[in-house]
């Protein structure tokens, strides 16, 4: 790495493999990159559940390359993901409160604990009678 490459060079040059994918945050202070080698590499204050969850996304996107060249098994992926997202879900609102500065660069619906509140209250309530017998 040399003295003068701008952080965005310094981060994607961190790699070992091909970049397969990167992100920025809309203030475009922070970027993510994530690469064959599977690595993650993150330039600035990208929190590291987040990161997990994303990682595991970027292994969904083609799940049968890292099964072939990484030896990442479907069960191990699907359990990378199972944590990510086990580890997030307690602390969803605070992400989703989080989120409030950055309206204006966002399109999702839900961003914020009180908005989420709002879509469950209005979602359709289903009830019925079904049964499962597993025996």
């Amino acid at each position: 790495m040399e003295d003068d490459w701008t952080p965005l060079i310094q981060t994607i040059e961190g790699h070992s493999d091909w970049v397969l994918t990167v992100a920025f945050s809309p203030d475009g202070k922070q970027i993510v990159s994530g690469s064959g080698d599977k690595a993650i590499k993150v330039n600035a204050g990208v929190d590291s559940d987040l990161l997990a969850l994303y990682e595991a996304g970027v292994v969904n996107t083609d799940s049968s390359w890292y099964v072939e060249n990484l030896g990442l098994s479907r069960v191990g992926q699907f359990e990378m993901e199972c944590k990510a997202a086990d580890t997030l879900l307690p602390r969803l609102g605070e992400l989703l409160d989080s989120l409030e500065p950055m309206v204006p660069y966002l399109t999702a619906p839900i961003l914020s604990a009180k908005r989420w509140e709002t879509f469950v209250v209005n979602c359709e309530n289903v009830k019925g009678n079904a049964c499962f017998d597993i025996f």
